[in-house]
């Protein structure tokens, strides 16, 4: 099997397990963010863009998630990247996307010349912060390879001074959701201990 064929695969499990639940406001945040990314590449110029979003959705549908939550979670990791690797705008997405969702996405939108310490800190409602766990998951566990040892490094550095405490104080404001902050705490330190031990990374993580 191709990657793509792999790729495409994945979509179509996803795109049944949203019909399979009447997801319908997930299934237009799937038909716009395979509209805003089509044609676009991921920088290893192999993977379409729209894969990385299907991914990060999908690992959020494997988390124990409340049922009542689900697809305004799934509808956030889908439409996590558009308004800044597209052309979409917000006011686009409030035509068709719960307004709810739609800050949600623009929480994790980084805007221009903010700063990381600021973004991760507005990161504070449970479903931006799952999205954006599952998404830092998917980055790292993608990167090696594509990436060069410096940003990879970058990677590591943000992940172990901003994302995990972000997951680590998610958990803590939200006790309900403990099993899925410590399950994607321990999925990004996987990755962490691959990435780091391909290019020999070695110094002590900030705490």
């Amino acid at each position: 099997m191709t990657t793509q064929q792999s790729h495409d695969k994945l979509l179509t499990h996803f795109r049944g397990y949203l019909i399979g639940r009447d997801y319908y406001d997930a299934q237009v945040a799937l038909t716009i963010m395979m509209d805003a990314m089509e044609g676009v590449m991921r920088k290893d110029n192999v993977t379409p863009a729209w894969a990385h979003p299907v991914f990060v959705a999908n690992k959020c549908r494997t988390l124990a998630i409340p049922k009542e939550i689900e697809q305004d979670l799934l509808v956030v990791a889908l439409l996590h990247d558009v308004l800044e690797d597209s052309v979409a705008h917000s006011s686009e997405l409030r035509e068709s996307v719960k307004d709810e969702n739609v800050t949600h996405v623009e929480t994790l939108t980084k805007k221009k010349g903010m700063s990381t310490s600021t973004y991760y800190a507005g990161i504070s409602h449970v479903i931006p912060a799952i999205a954006k766990g599952a998404d830092r998951w998917n980055n790292l566990s993608t990167m090696v390879g594509v990436f060069s040892p410096e940003k990879i490094k970058d990677y590591i550095v943000e992940s172990e001074e901003h994302v995990l405490p972000m997951l680590k104080r998610s958990k803590r404001h939200n006790p309900r959701f403990e099993a899925v902050f410590e399950g994607l705490k321990s999925d990004i330190t996987i990755q962490l201990e691959f990435a780091k031990a391909v290019i020999g990374y070695t110094d002590e993580p900030t705490q």
